[in-house]
């Protein structure tokens, strides 16, 4: 995984996000579950609801890769596409994995 991610490693925090860092990831795996239940339950519209609120301020928290995988989950809810949807979902677990990881 570290080879897929490691130019996630030049991502930029904005300096005075830095402290919410934790906090970011933290609420990040909160919303788990309510996407997982969207997915499961083929409701587009939590999908899409998750996806954009992701994409529009990942970046600014250091997770550029968060905003470009959840700009995808957002056009695959749109399409209605629950199989890109369940992939891209299993991308955002490894993706927030590793940001932990590299946190500490």
């Amino acid at each position: 995984m570290d080879e897929k991610y490691s130019k996630l490693d030049s991502e930029h925090l904005e300096p005075a996000l830095s402290e919410f860092y934790e906090e970011f990831i933290s609420d990040r795996y909160n919303e788990l579950p309510a996407l997982n239940k969207g997915i499961e339950e083929k409701n587009f519209d939590i999908i899409e609801e998750l996806s954009h609120k992701w994409k529009g301020f990942s970046a600014p928290y250091g997770f550029a890769g968060l905003a470009q995988i959840a700009a995808l989950m957002e056009t695959s809810a749109k399409n209605k596409d629950i199989e890109s949807s369940q992939q891209l979902v299993k991308e955002v677990i490894e993706y927030l994995k590793y940001k932990k990881s590299k946190r500490g």
